[in-house]
């Protein structure tokens, strides 16, 4: 579910079955559950990271995210103006 706390209202929800991280990009415009990126305001799942996530930050101006994860002992640093750069092909 997707609240608006200042109002004190519901505003949408995102139906996926997830489990791990869960973080908003520091603008607010992208919901991070596990590996996948979400639009906030569509609601529709823009990318998905290659790799499962653990721990999940960003730099100060949201372009890069850090993710860690224990199995792969790995620390990577993803640029989130290009996710094409690390999708599926």
């Amino acid at each position: 579910m997707l609240f608006e706390v200042e109002k004190k209202e519901k505003t949408g929800a995102i139906p996926v079955a997830w489990y791990g991280v869960m973080r908003f990009s520091p603008d607010a415009k992208h919901l991070y559950l596990g590996r996948d990126c979400y639009d906030v305001a569509t609601r529709k799942k823009l990318f998905t990271l290659p790799m499962n996530v653990e721990c999940l930050e960003f730099d100060a101006d949201g372009k890069h995210a850090f993710t860690a994860n224990r199995n792969r002992c790995s620390v990577l640093a993803w640029n989130l103006d290009r996710p094409e750069a690390y999708q599926k092909q």
